[in-house]
């Protein structure tokens, strides 16, 4: 059935029904805010972190508290997609690197071998469809041709070298080539299962998605953790097992999680590194400005908790603290 619109006084009072407080914020404020900061979809989504009672109210929620995690789960974002970026700038390094040094291959074949292979076909097309790029228009137009076969159907061909190639695939193809290229060559590659993790909540933090608005077990039954990063977070000091357990099932944590993982093996910039631990403090202070607002709250609580722990032990190997858990 398709739900009504509703006027942003008919948005307050639907929170207000559902046990939404406007005591610290009046509701003309929460309506400016509604208006000109966000829009009632977004900022209601992190009224899921919080408990009902037998009525079906939330309990001990006020708008300011919305409001504010709202704003934290924006710097949250923006430092994801930062370190994400990070991230995929060094894998480019170090791919262009290994491929440059590498007597068997001339660049070309990686490529032709990436692209055939059976599930990438559809990268082609995709390319194509980019043609009016601004930024990568030119670089495709260059490589790309496309033509009709006997049965008038239209077909793309791209032959290119693998240094063109990465700077115009998106980051979950770059993932596969940089994936396929180490499998290929049978050579080393630690990060292989824990990069599909990062690009979710990349991606994610690139949409403008809310990414802190599920932290409730509940809500993610079928999630499972993965080995790696089960396996390092396990020998984080002060994270005890049952908090591990109940962290590693929340797919925004569990991913948070491999994103600090892969960071300190791929970025090799000291100053980058220093730097991020400089934002992940300031994100964590942040979240900590209004922290009367979450007192009652044991699923952000415990968010938290786990977020500065994680935290703390990035900042660890980041300044060389030889008793910390490295990866």
């Amino acid at each position: 059935m398709r739900k009504q619109k509703i006027s942003i006084d008919e948005q307050i009072e639907k929170m207000r029904s559902v046990g939404i407080k406007f005591d610290n914020i009046s509701e003309n404020e929460a309506k400016d805010f509604i208006c000109n900061n966000t829009y009632y979809f977004k900022i209601k989504a992190f009224q899921k972190n919080y408990e009902k009672n037998s009525k079906g109210k939330y309990v001990n929620l006020d708008f300011s508290y919305l409001k504010d995690f709202s704003t934290i789960d924006m710097q949250f974002r923006n430092l994801v997609l930062s370190m994400a970026l990070n991230i995929e700038h060094s894998m480019k390094v170090k791919l262009n690197r290994d491929i440059s040094e590498n007597e068997k291959e001339d660049g070309y074949s990686i490529v032709n071998k990436f692209l055939n292979n059976k599930g990438n076909q559809y990268i082609v097309k995709n390319l194509y469809t980019k043609v009016c790029s601004n930024y990568a228009g030119d670089l495709i137009k260059k490589y790309c041709s496309y033509k009709y076969d006997l049965n008038s159907e239209l077909t793309y061909t791209f032959e290119c070298p693998f240094w063109v190639l990465i700077e115009i695939l998106s980051f979950g193809d770059f993932i596969n080539f940089y994936n396929f290229y180490y499998a290929q060559y049978e050579l080393e590659n630690p990060i292989k299962d824990i990069l599909f993790p990062i690009k979710y909540l990349r991606n994610a933090s690139a949409h403008n998605n809310c990414v802190l608005n599920s932290l409730k077990r509940s809500n993610h039954t079928g999630f499972s953790a993965n080995k790696k990063v089960n396996s390092y977070v396990s020998k984080i000091k002060n994270i005890s097992k049952n908090s591990r357990n109940k962290c590693m099932s929340i797919p925004v944590l569990h991913d948070f999680a491999a994103l600090l993982m892969v960071y300190v093996k791929v970025v090799n910039s000291e100053s980058v590194l220093k730097h991020t631990a400089d934002d992940l403090q300031s994100f964590l202070d942040r979240f900590n400005r209004n922290k009367e607002y979450y007192a009652l709250n044991n699923v952000i609580n415990m968010a938290y908790i786990f977020l500065e722990k994680v935290i703390d032990n990035y900042n660890k190997i980041v300044y060389n603290n030889d008793s910390v858990q490295k990866p």
